[in-house]
């Protein structure tokens, strides 16, 4: 039937209509999907490369960190033993005081004693 071609040649132009739409979106999808992708790479490579120098400056961070701590710590050390030296110093300045004194006083005392004598 004759209205039949025409209704089916119709028919058959919207299918290849849609065949194209979708050819056509299903490349655009794809070639967007390779622009994200790249896109992707890109963002994850500048990750990577800052977590990198990140760790590594956390890596310095600590280093230095330590390295005056340990500076510190022989200050301190030093410090303490410079302390304990004019400590030391000082008890033996104060023991030949006390043994001074004492000699003072026993030799006061004999003296008291010759007198009462």
């Amino acid at each position: 039937k004759p209205g039949d071609d025409k209704a089916d040649a119709v028919f058959r132009a919207e299918i290849r209509n849609l065949q194209s739409r979708y050819e056509t979106t299903l490349k655009t999808l794809r070639e967007e999907n390779a622009k994200l992708q790249t896109s992707l790479d890109g963002a994850w490579e500048r990750f990577r490369e800052a977590k990198r120098m990140h760790d590594t400056q956390l890596d310095a961070t600590r280093l230095e960190s330590d390295r005056r701590v340990r500076d510190l710590e022989q200050r301190l050390a030093t410090q303490a033993d410079i302390l304990e030296g004019k400590v030391d110093l000082e008890a033996a300045g104060a023991r030949e005081r006390l043994e001074e004194l004492v000699r003072v006083r026993t030799e006061a005392q004999r003296e008291i004693d010759d007198v009462r004598k």
